[in-house]
């Protein structure tokens, strides 16, 4: 099934990202979220505010001192409306954390899904403006982790089609020439012997030159030059922290 046998509009932008769910962006509404909890706040500071002064204006020590005999039906209201107003203040926080502890979508791919909806247009334009929000965005389907070299094969692959397997996405292609829905998979497999390939002489390189070459400076140069190589290839090849790059180069 071709993406472009659905109509031009939802049913088309549905999918594509159902063909290619790294696509799938949305927007986070933390400046919504966060007037939300600054608003359920200044509830409860209202509401506090006035149970004290319904406290400090009750001349019945007993209302005070147990709750089974307090008469105050001003503050059983209050309490009543405390309870509810925590409870959306408690939720709104919930709701904040959430939000924000969702990951971030990668550049390229905003920028894919971007060129996508500009050039077929399948909504109207004030609904297809959300892309626009970068910093509010979430990945609603994230990618693993990238490395750099990763990345930078991912955005060189923007411009070439790897293929993908029938499996995945539902069987979804496209006949448009400028989509290329691209496996991860491969791409992983290109990543992985590219890695395993620059290890292999990273590690054998320095050791043939230090065999043929007799003189010690030399010598001292190409093992400072495989260290640091060595290295290198630590960062741009893995997503080793920085301690993790100078245990693995220290050893």
């Amino acid at each position: 099934m071709k993406i472009e046998d659905l109509k031009l509009g939802y049913p088309r932008l549905t999918a594509l990202l159902t063909a290619e769910p790294n696509f799938f962006v949305a927007r986070r509404f933390t400046r919504l979220h966060t007037r939300r909890v600054l608003f359920a706040q200044d509830r409860l500071t209202e509401l506090e505010a006035r149970l004290d002064q319904i406290d400090a204006d009750d001349r019945h020590r007993i209302h005070l001192a147990s709750r089974r005999h307090d008469a105050n039906q001003e503050r059983a209201a209050v309490m009543r409306d405390v309870e509810v107003a925590l409870r959306d203040y408690e939720c709104a926080i919930v709701s904040y954390r959430a939000v924000a502890a969702l990951p971030y979508p990668n550049n390229f791919d905003v920028a894919s899904l971007e060129n996508w909806i500009y050039n077929n247009k399948p909504l109207i334009q004030e609904e297809s403006e959300f892309t626009r929000h970068r910093n509010d965005l979430f990945a609603v389907a994230p990618r693993p982790a990238l490395g750099p070299f990763d990345s930078w094969v991912h955005r060189l692959l923007r411009f070439r089609s790897l293929g993908r397997p029938a499996e995945t996405a539902q069987d979804l292609e496209s006949q448009d020439i400028n989509v290329h829905l691209r496996s991860s998979r491969r791409v992983g497999r290109v990543v992985g012997a590219v890695g395993t390939i620059a290890v292999v002489l990273v590690i054998t390189i320095p050791i043939a030159i230090t065999y043929l070459v007799h003189n010690q400076a030399a010598r001292l140069c190409v093992v400072l030059f495989s260290v640091v190589a060595a290295t290198l290839s630590l960062k741009l090849l893995t997503l080793a922290r920085r301690v993790e790059v100078f245990v693995g180069t220290a050893t």
